[in-house]
Formats: structure tokens, C-alpha cells, sequence
């Protein structure tokens, strides 16, 4: 399947449309004008449910979502909108590919970081320029350590500072409240967290989820990887560069971590 099936996308408006996505979502809505954002659905405990990215369109809002998730975000998302004047509505017509070169197109780069490359939108049969090939932009992802929504952040259970979402413009700690904020601000201050995701390197592939030690005690869980870069939860403290760590059958060493996580 290409990157275009892999993704569902969604009209939000309405009259109520603006303020019932900015009480709901980790960003500030009222500041995308039309620059598009990546947002977190949260649970009240500040937990993560859904990641997505958004911006306006001709009529309303657009939500592009990973689509095994989906419908279960359009159904939450509609559970949510109550008596508020808001109409949301799947856009069966449109697709998406990541792209380096979209002149001319709806087409912006990926908010988290613009080494992700484009994000182009168009009508399902217009000509739509060569996208990024899958391999060739996990690759770019996993140097980058920048953790994917569903396959990295586990629903109710990741917390966003843990995966460093602060840092990928995914939270807005200056808006008013959303679900989850109260959780999520308390966690702002790094002293108070435990462990946090790390770049590293491995000597080996090892499947997403393997428990890493360290003399025998665990200390952290590995995620998305290919066999040479990874991103893995470590706690703190056994974090240090350089440090060599024991994943399965092959070993982790801990990178030195890039720019937009210590920026």
C-alpha cells in the first residue's frame, strides 16, 4: 500500500467548529491561520489517544489521521461535539503523499520537522509530484528519533513529555485548557520525569516493544527501529552517550541525541 492509503482524511466545520477543536487538542487551533499543526487527543489523565495533523481548508478544518485509527477518532471526536454546531465529514475525494518538491500544490512541511520532508494534498486523480520513498523517510525519522503516533506511543498509556511532543510543536503550553492539559502541564518541568525517549544505534533489528537492560535490570523499552538507528524509552539516568545496553540478542548504544530534542 502507498503512504496515500495509509492515511483518512476529514472535514470539521461548523459555526462551533474552531472552539470545540481548540477545547479538545494539545495545539492552539486559533493560531493555525493556514499553517497546518500536529495535534494529540488526549485522555483526561493526560494520556495519548490519537495523533494527527490539521490546518484549514476552503470550508472548515482538515484532519489527516492514520486510518486503522480513524474511525475510531471520528467517532470520539463526534461523541465529544455534544450540542456544539459542528459537522464532521470524511473527504473520500482527497489524498496525501510526502514529497521534496511540491511547487505550485496544497502542500506544507511536516510541522514536527522540516527534514520530514512535504505533506501534499490533492484530489484523488490529479497528478501529484514523486513522493518520498517509505524506506528512504523512516530512515530519515529513525536519525531523527522522532517517535510516530500508534507505532511508537502506545494509546493510554504513552505520556506526551515522555515522547518529547513539546518539542515537536505538538503542545501548546501558553493556550487555555484542552483534555488532559491539567496532566501534561504538571509534566512540563523535566526533573519530574523519569524516562524519555533517546536516539540510539543498534548492532541489529529487534522487534518494536523489546525490553532493554542494563546489568540485568530493566531500564527501558525499545520502539521503531531498522537495525542501525532506534528510538528507545530509556529511564534517565542510564541515558548517557555512549553508553552500551543490552536489547534482546544484539546491543543498543546510546546516541548523541540531535538538535531538536536539546535545542
Amino acid at each position: 500500500m502507498d503512504y496515500s492509503g495509509t492515511r483518512a482524511l476529514a472535514n470539521v466545520k461548523g459555526k462551533d467548529s474552531q472552539g470545540f477543536l481548540q477545547g479538545l487538542l494539545s495545539i492552539d487551533v486559533d493560531a493555525l491561520h493556514h499553517a497546518p499543526g500536529y495535534a494529540l487527543l488526549l485522555t483526561p489523565q493526560g494520556k495519548f489517544l490519537h495523533g494527527f495533523f490539521i490546518f484549514h481548508g476552503d470550508n472548515g478544518f482538515v484532519i489527516d489521521a492514520d486510518t486503522r485509527f480513524a474511525p475510531a477518532l471520528w467517532r470520539l471526536l463526534s461523541m465529544y461535539r455534544l450540542r456544539a454546531e459542528v459537522e464532521i465529514t470524511p473527504l473520500e475525494d482527497m489524498r496525501v503523499i510526502r514529497t521534496d518538491d511540491a511547487t505550485g500544490k496544497l502542500a506544507f512541511h511536516d510541522p514536527r520537522h522540516d527534514a520530514l520532508g512535504l505533506r501534499c494534498y490533492e484530489q484523488k486523480g490529479a497528478l501529484l509530484p514523486a513522493s518520498i520513498a517509505e524506506d528512504a523517510w523512516q530512515r530519515r525519522r529513525l536519525e531523527l528519533a522522532i517517535p510516530e503516533a500508534y507505532d511508537d506511543m502506545m494509546q493510554d498509556k504513552a505520556l506526551p513529555m515522555e515522547f518529547r511532543m513539546d518539542r515537536l510543536h505538538a503542545i501548546d503550553f501558553r493556550k487555555g485548557c484542552y483534555v488532559g492539559q491539567e496532566v501534561t502541564a504538571r509534566s512540563k518541568h523535566r526533573a519530574t520525569l523519569h524516562k524519555q525517549i533517546y536516539a540510539v544505534t543498534l548492532e541489529a533489528a529487534v522487534p518494536n516493544g523489546t525490553e532493554i537492560h542494563k546489568d540485568g535490570k530493566l531500564i527501558g523499552t525499545m520502539f521503531s527501529n531498522d537495525g542501525a538507528h532506534g528510538i528507545a524509552m530509556l529511564r534517565t539516568e542510564h541515558a548517557t552517550t555512549g553508553n552500551r545496553l543490552e536489547c534482546g540478542e544484539t546491543v543498543v548504544t546510546v546516541s548523541p541525541q540531535p538538535g531538536w530534542m536539546t535545542e
